[in-house]
């Protein structure tokens, strides 16, 4: 957009303001370690690993982070989903996605194993 930096920063934390970590969701997500292996894919923007590691405190709650800006792959390209899979060394078969059309809406991009009952249950 050709901002100055302070619009620029402006313009990021109006974007941004209204958003919030859901707690529950992350404690549940952490919960799920060691028995299943948890990873996030994003397409987000460059720099996002230290917000999710500084300012949203939740990148500690994955197995591996798989950000777009930093591999140069996005969603919904496969290669994205192969690294998540490789970098987790979970065969296809034994995972899902959840996504913003799953009945988690607050999973978007939260790459879990299945093999889990917990997971099936919670799936369901």
């Amino acid at each position: 957009l050709g901002l100055p930096e302070t619009e620029r920063q402006a313009l990021v934390d109006d974007f941004f303001g209204g958003d919030r970590v859901d707690d529950r969701l992350m404690d549940f997500i952490r919960g799920l370690r060691p028995e299943v292996v948890t990873g996030m894919i994003t397409n987000a923007w460059p720099n996002v690993r230290r917000f999710l590691e500084q300012q949203a405190r939740i990148a500690d709650a994955f197995d591996a982070l798989i950000l777009s800006a930093e591999i140069g792959l996005a969603k919904p390209e496969p290669a994205i989903y192969r690294l998540a899979l490789e970098r987790l060394q979970v065969e296809p078969s034994s995972s899902t996605t959840c996504r913003r059309t799953s009945p988690a809406p607050r999973l978007s991009g939260c790459m879990v194993s299945a093999s889990s009952p917990r997971i099936r249950r919670w799936a369901s």
